[in-house]
């Protein structure tokens, strides 16, 4: 059996994290390894902060404290809101906390040296006699010369990925003060990434598993641009010194030792266990699989210098197994941006909501392929219509119901057919929430997840518990020992995404033992026992209001808008970076419709309707063909809902409908209601009604 060796991106100690740093690195890594534990695997997973470079100590002469009084900060910051959010590394270390990381890079880079991959020059270098400094490449921004992006920074080209140096620049400009610098000569040591290209188009060729945002960029780049050698030392006093003599004053580039971090990491680790030396089975062992969770911003540096680092190395480390990036996260349609506060940070979200719905809506949106948006009417709606309304309400009826007419324990049952055809849907499902896991495919992890709720609900509704206790109490115990079964199903698959919550819910069915110990191949198998108390029931997602979450719109606004008005004024113009103002409207209410009476009102028949099935109409995209069950009747119903809900996602939830209108045609399908939903005035939200507790199909809406 292969170890596992997981890493996330180290996040930079000169700030907070905010929700799109969580959705690219951290929580997709901490999702997949929960998942693998489940699978009784060896992993470790590291991570920890990254504490070298300029802007630290622009930050903290700015605030006229150390360096090391910065990171410490935003060390504990950081650390705590990944605790917070339940991201549980096997170690969260620091760059410049942990002596032997000084010790490791030192020795990557002399191994390099020695190996022939690193030369001297003498090179002119943008010095700012403004502020009496060598400027770094990211404190030079200028034009770039491939793609003519006007806002390039003197490292990489974050418009087109071209990796830079600054004198390449076109206009170039200190980023501290907007000056125009001037080259002085100085002498640095460069890394001859020419070396390996060879090596690496080789190596990366091999990948045919890997995302293709990955491999075939990366390959693409290379046989594009070629690789060249590049600096890896800079003229400043806080990094890690250079290990030879005559190179006093000049420290190791951050992005060298940043990823070497992820080593020292697992050295300490290693260490804090009590065994010094079990760090070399994971970097040191073929049959170790290391697995770096970046986002694409981060690619070049994990995806070809790091590789390159790691064979230029007499210790034979390990090469990395795969390479997950993700792709950007947006905020209400615009991108993140610290200058202009245009972002919603970690340890304020969670001034106000709790962990596992946030976890559940960034892993549901997954920028797994593509660029994905957060946006908070988003958010209440992943929350409120399917972890409260599908999965939420499933664990509360079947609860409630065992509480009430089971004596509040599982029942001894005999299973039909019904239950054992349940039996066979949750099998099929937990074989594809582990496909969706370990595949790194957390978005359709959600969906299997929410199939196996609505599965559920469905059950439960078609058995009709409520019936089934007067007249038939063998069938009633059937039914709800199997509810109760795909609770217990639900709680385990649940668990990488939701672990706070999928540990109430295990509690709640009465489960003593640590869900942590269950395995994957076991749990179709696995049965609550027959005579089991469940726990102290409690309401497991609770419902967001519509003014909780326009007070968070309204508080994003306002806070870009003032960070706006504050660059504007004259602020460091490092943070004042132009960026577009965030495009987000409240729209107005409109005016309102003429008054009706009670009569006019009363001829209006509301009923709850369940959704047997749903497809999509051909040649349209946006109807969607329901039939819905009325108490005993069936009818068909035509949404313009597509654009807002795959139709799959509909089936087994009940909905509010108009059930008495004169039917219409609509593209050659006949349309006997109307569903009603809530919408923004472009139609770019759209939420269907439903009903914040379980009523029966056909209950009547006044």
């Amino acid at each position: 059996m292969p170890k596992y060796l997981v890493t996330s991106a180290l996040p930079y100690a000169n700030g907070p994290i905010h929700l799109g740093h969580l959705a690219g690195a951290y929580l997709p890594a901490d999702i997949f390894v929960r998942y693998l534990r489940l699978d009784g695997q060896d992993v470790v997973y590291i991570c920890g902060t990254d504490e070298h470079g300029v802007p630290i100590t622009i930050r903290a002469e700015k605030e006229k404290i150390t360096p090391g009084d910065v990171v410490d900060r935003y060390h504990r910051e950081i650390k705590s809101s990944f605790e917070r959010m339940s991201v549980d590394f096997d170690n969260f270390s620091g760059t410049s906390r942990f002596p032997r990381h000084n010790e490791i890079s030192q020795r990557f880079f002399l191994d390099l040296l020695e190996n022939g991959h690193i030369e001297t020059h003498s090179e002119e270098q943008f010095y700012c006699p403004h502020d009496k400094r060598f400027l770094p490449d990211r404190y030079v921004e200028g034009v770039c010369p491939s793609c003519g992006f006007e806002r390039a920074r003197g490292d990489q080209c974050d418009k087109c990925g071209k990796l830079l140096n600054p004198v390449e620049l076109v206009n170039p400009k200190c980023a501290l003060c907007g000056n125009v610098p001037e080259l002085r000569t100085t002498s640095h040591w460069y890394l001859r990434l020419q070396d390996f290209e060879k090596r690496l188009v080789e190596w990366l060729s091999s990948k045919k598993e890997w995302k293709e945002n990955v491999r075939n960029f990366m390959l693409g780049w290379i046989q594009t641009e070629g690789l060249r050698e590049r600096a890896i030392t800079r003229d400043i006093d806080w990094g890690i010194p250079v290990p030879l003599p005559g190179a006093e004053g000049k420290v190791l580039y951050v992005w060298f030792d940043a990823p070497i971090g992820y080593i020292s990491s697992t050295v300490e680790w290693a260490q804090k266990i009590g065994k010094p030396d079990l760090w070399k089975d994971y970097w040191c062992a073929k049959d170790t699989r290391l697995v770096h969770f970046i986002g694409k911003d981060n690619i070049p540096f994990h995806a070809v210098i790091w590789p390159a680092m790691l064979m230029g190395q007499n210790g034979g480390y390990v090469m990395p197994f795969d390479i997950p990036a993700n792709e950007y996260l947006t905020l209400e349609g615009d991108k993140f941006s610290t200058s202009m506060n245009w972002a919603v940070w970690v340890d304020e979200y969670l001034e106000n909501f709790p962990a596992d719905p946030l976890r559940y809506c960034l892993a549901a949106n997954a920028p797994e392929t593509k660029d994905a948006d957060f946006s908070w009417k988003s958010f209440q709606a992943r929350n409120n219509d399917e972890l409260a309304n599908i999965l939420g309400n499933f664990a509360n009826r079947t609860l409630t119901f065992v509480n009430n007419f089971c004596s509040g324990k599982v029942p001894e049952a005999e299973s039909g057919a019904a239950e054992d055809e349940i039996s066979r849907a949750l099998a099929e499902k937990i074989t594809e929430i582990k496909r969706c896991f370990s595949s790194y495919k957390v978005r359709e992890a959600c969906r299997v997840l929410m199939d196996i709720a609505r599965l559920g609900n469905k059950y439960f509704d078609e058995q009709k518990p409520w019936a089934l206790r007067k007249d038939s109490p063998d069938r009633l115990a059937a039914v709800m020992a199997a509810c109760m079964n795909i609770l217990r199903v639900l709680s385990v698959a649940m668990f990488p995404i939701m672990p706070t919550s999928a540990g109430k819910l295990w509690a709640m069915i009465g489960e003593k033992n640590d869900i942590t110990a269950e395995r994957w191949d076991d749990l179709a198998g696995k049965r609550i026992a027959a005579g089991q108390a469940v726990g102290k029931v409690e309401i497991l997602f609770g419902r967001f209001e519509d003014d909780v979450i326009q007070a968070q719109v309204d508080k994003l606004i306002a806070k870009s808008k003032a960070a706006k008005e504050s660059n504007n004024k004259g602020g460091n113009k490092m943070e004042a970076q132009s960026e577009a103002q965030p495009a987000v409207e409240i729209t107005p209410v409109p005016a309102g419709k003429p008054q009706i009476t009670i009569d006019e009102f009363g001829k209006v028949e509301l009923r709850v309707a369940e959704v047997i099935s749903a497809v999509a109409v051909e040649k349209s995209n946006k109807l969607v063909k329901l039939q819905v069950k009325v108490g005993e009747t069936q009818k068909q119903i035509l949404a313009g809902i597509r654009q807002h809900y795959p139709p799959e996602t509909l089936v087994g939830r009940k909905i509010i409908i108009v059930n008495n209108l004169v039917p219409a045609k609509l593209m050659g399908e006949v349309s006997e209601g109307m569903v009603l939903a809530a919408g923004t005035e472009d139609k770019s939200v759209l939420s269907v009604l439903v009903l914040d507790k379980d009523m029966p199909s056909g209950a009547k809406i006044s």
